[in-house]
């Protein structure tokens, strides 16, 4: 079954995001589980990294959460990146270390200037709810993401080295952004 082009966007959008070696790369193991027009949904296994000293998901990563799974709802169904205007997070339960935490974003609106993203964050297991949040951003200029998509939509097919297009395109939006820091 063909991923959606909704879904492969996100993917792309948190590749790029975690592939750079800034703090959201602190999300390394992050997967897409699922996701359309609007939407997203993925997984991450909390690891010692990402606990606090009670063995807990840290309430830092679980706003860094919101915040970033919340942005791949958003490029889903738009070219433009944005900038945080407003992110809340509400705890609810602790999120054990050694398990894995569902995170689902649905875009509540996407004006002409800004967006708005609702995130839940629930155990794998049980379903039981860890943390609500909401993220509103104020949209900017093109994304980074734009610009790659377009080569999925062309290149899913693997070249001589057996990347696909998504991987490439990855690749190349890491290395513009080594690019642009060192400038």
């Amino acid at each position: 079954m063909q991923k959606s082009m909704h879904r492969q966007r996100a993917e792309l959008f948190l590749m790029g995001v975690i592939a750079d070696d800034g703090f959201d790369s602190t999300l390394e193991g992050l997967e897409v589980t699922g996701g359309g027009p609007g939407s997203v949904v993925c997984k991450l296994p909390v690891t010692k990294k990402l606990q606090n000293r009670y063995g807990t998901l840290h309430g830092g990563c679980i706003a860094t959460l919101v915040d970033v799974v919340g942005s791949a709802a958003l490029v889903t169904l738009s070219d433009r990146g944005g900038v945080s205007l407003a992110i809340n997070t509400l705890y609810l339960n602790p999120m054990p270390g050694g398990q894995d935490v569902c995170v689902e974003a649905r875009l509540v609106k996407l004006g002409r200037d800004v967006g708005s993203v609702e995130v839940r964050l629930t155990r794998a297991g049980s379903g039981e709810l860890v943390a609500t949040g909401t993220h509103v951003k104020k949209l900017v200029g093109a994304s980074d993401v734009s610009q790659f998509v377009k080569l999925l939509e062309t290149q899913e097919e693997p070249d001589a080295s057996g990347q696909h297009g998504r991987q490439r395109a990855g690749q190349q939006q890491q290395q513009q952004q080594q690019q642009q820091q060192q400038q």
